[in-house]
C-alpha cells in the first residue's frame, strides 16, 4: 500500500532532500493538501494520493507568513477550509523552534 502510488509506502517513513530552492516544501504542502482533502487526486509527484487522513506539518524554514502565501498559491478557491480540522501546519520559526515543542511535550521546562 502507498500513499502516493509508487513513491511513498504507506506507514514507512520518507525523505525527501534536494537543494534548496527546489521547490520542496511546496510540493508538501500540496501532498498534504491532497491526503487531508479526501479525494483522489495526482499530487506534485505526479501519482495519484491513494490514502487519505489528517496531516501535521512541521515547517522548520518557513514562517507563517510564507506558510499562508505558498497555501493561497496552490489553493487559491480556499477548498482547504473545508478539511481545515484535518490539515494542522506549526512554521517552527514563529513558535520559536523546535526545542518550543519538546519542552511542551515533556511538560518541563529549560
Amino acid at each position: 500500500m502507498f500513499l502516493v502510488e509508487g513513491i511513498f509506502p504507506l506507514g514507512v517513513t520518507s525523505i525527501v532532500a534536494a537543494m534548496g530552492d527546489t521547490g520542496k516544501g511546496m510540493l508538501l504542502l500540496d501532498l498534504a493538501l491532497k491526503v487531508a482533502s479526501d479525494t483522489d487526486q495526482i499530487c506534485g509527484f505526479g501519482s495519484p494520493v491513494t490514502e487519505h487522513g489528517s496531516v501535521v506539518i512541521f515547517s522548520a524554514e518557513d514562517d507563517a507568513g510564507e506558510v499562508h502565501r505558498r497555501l493561497e498559491r496552490l489553493d487559491p478557491e480556499c477548498k482547504r477550509l473545508k478539511f481545515k480540522d484535518k490539515l494542522f501546519i506549526v512554521p517552527l520559526p514563529n513558535v520559536r523552534g523546535s526545542l518550543t515543542i519538546l519542552r511542551s511535550i515533556r511538560g518541563k521546562n529549560y
